[in-house]
């Protein structure tokens, strides 16, 4: 697991999120803002951690930084994506990708983290494993195209 730069990493990525769609049963049509997401790295605000096998990209988490409105001496971490091919889940890797996270998020002196889970593909239980506590629901409701 390790620090990588979204720039250095998207063509890989992007080769895995048609499979991390199809899990996690997304409701909206997959179509990544590419140019958003290189702003955000380059606003210093988008971490992204992968975990590879030998040079081979099997799973990345990726967080956005911001001041926590609600409590202006915080800071916040908000989960993007967090995906592991099917494959390559056992032996801890999520506690690997997990724990690099968390210790980047550390050094940007990140107050709180939140995650979630997909319905479709729940995480819950090692989010709890890992310190997590549920706060909330979100829901989605659909506006318009």
């Amino acid at each position: 697991m390790k620090q990588e730069s979204w720039a250095g990493a998207v063509g890989e990525l992007s080769k895995l999120f048609p499979l991390h769609w199809e899990e996690v049963k997304y409701s909206v049509p997959l179509e990544p803002n590419y140019s958003a997401y290189r702003g955000l790295e380059a606003a210093g605000v988008l971490v992204l951690v992968t975990l590879r096998e030998q040079a081979t990209l099997v799973g990345y988490w990726t967080c956005i930084l911001t001041p926590f409105l609600h409590s202006r001496s915080l800071r916040a971490a908000t989960t993007d994506m967090v995906f592991i091919k099917k494959d390559h889940r056992a032996g801890g890797a999520f506690l690997l990708l997990q724990s690099k996270m968390e210790e980047i998020l550390r050094k940007h002196k990140i107050s709180l983290w939140f995650t979630g889970e997909k319905l479709a593909n729940p995480i819950g239980p090692a989010l709890l494993r890992v310190g997590f506590v549920p706060e909330e629901r979100v829901f989605l409701k659909k506006l318009g195209e």
